[in-house]
């Protein structure tokens, strides 16, 4: 398997686990940096990668994103929360002006 198409196949996947995530911003993004170095650095002997052999090696997104918030502290989650609750108010305010 050529570098190129191994990179495509674990992006997608990459792409399916950052759509499913149920949180904001910076958090996001670093978990996600984590993730991404994770995924590379254990597939990196690899030779025929498919997406299910990474849902295999590290689980369907909804299973990612389930261990995170298992670990995820109550005060973090609440920050997050929070972030993602005011950018739905100013939505919901923003549409009723309109």
């Amino acid at each position: 398997m050529n570098q190129r198409r191994k990179k495509a196949v674990i992006e997608r996947y990459l792409r399916k686990v950052r759509r499913a995530l149920p949180i904001p911003g910076k958090t996001k993004r670093v978990l996600l940096g984590q993730i991404r170095e994770a995924v590379y650095e254990q597939t990196e002997e690899c030779t025929g990668l498919d997406e299910a052999t990474l849902i295999a090696k590290f689980g369907t997104p909804r299973q990612i994103i389930e261990g995170y918030m298992e670990n995820m502290s109550a005060s973090e989650f609440v920050k997050d929360m929070r972030v993602r609750t005011s950018c739905t108010n100013c939505n919901q305010f923003a549409l009723k002006a309109c």
